[in-house]
């Protein structure tokens, strides 16, 4: 006979609840959005421009994590004047982040040399869903407006990290940067859309805008 007090294992799996079923994988949008609003006065008591860079990266990344659309950078009222040879803390942290947030293959022809940015190339990419590989297949992607005439029909052409630049589905200025739907069809040309279309269909964190206010 089977012991006291056991339950038979058909008793216990009647007994035991089911397993929890896997979640499965959402493609809703998002319409909110999530602002962050810091100091720039920050990265003041950072002692070297390494350190001023780290901290920015820092939030950087960490607005990535947690899927932040804005970042608002204001000035405290307190905030010590900068240095002669420094920027100031808000100026410093809005120009780095808009570096960071932008993606690596756009970054030399949008952003000039300035001596904020030197420290930049120690910094860890953020990985981001608008920063995606060449070999990545994606709905989406970050372009810019090429210097060259497009094709015969009247297009524009778009760098937007692939070998070869893309067709887009209207003339615009060149250096102009876009957010693009890449075509689902060989031949067809990729349509400029709002930065916010990935976020709103797709629920993607499409990267976060960088506004420099007073206060808050």
């Amino acid at each position: 006979g089977r012991a006291r007090g056991v339950p038979s294992p058909a008793a216990a799996s009647a007994a035991a609840p089911p397993p929890a079923a896997a979640p499965a994988a959402s493609s809703s949008g998002r319409a909110w959005t999530v602002s962050l609003a810091l100091p720039g006065s920050i990265v003041d008591n950072a002692q070297t421009q390494e350190l001023r860079s780290h901290l920015v990266g820092q939030v950087a990344r960490a607005a990535t994590i947690f899927n932040v659309d804005e970042i608002v950078v204001f000035s405290s009222d307190g905030a010590s004047p900068a240095a002669p040879q420094r920027t100031d803390g808000s100026v410093f942290m809005a120009r780095l982040l808009q570096y960071l947030e932008c993606p690596q293959y756009l970054r030399k022809a949008i952003f000039p040399m300035h001596p904020d940015l030197r420290c930049v190339g120690l910094l860890a990419p953020l990985d981001a869903a608008n920063h995606p590989r060449a070999t990545e297949q994606c709905a989406y992607r970050e372009g810019l407006i090429s210097e060259k005439g497009g094709s015969k029909d009247g297009r524009s052409g778009a760098i937007v990290g692939l070998p070869k630049e893309v067709s887009v589905d209207r003339r615009l200025p060149a250096g102009t940067r876009v957010t693009v739907r890449m075509p689902s069809r060989p031949g067809e040309p990729a349509a400029v859309v709002p930065p916010r279309e990935p976020r709103e269909k797709l629920g993607l964190h499409w990267g976060f805008s960088v506004r420099l206010a007073k206060d808050l």
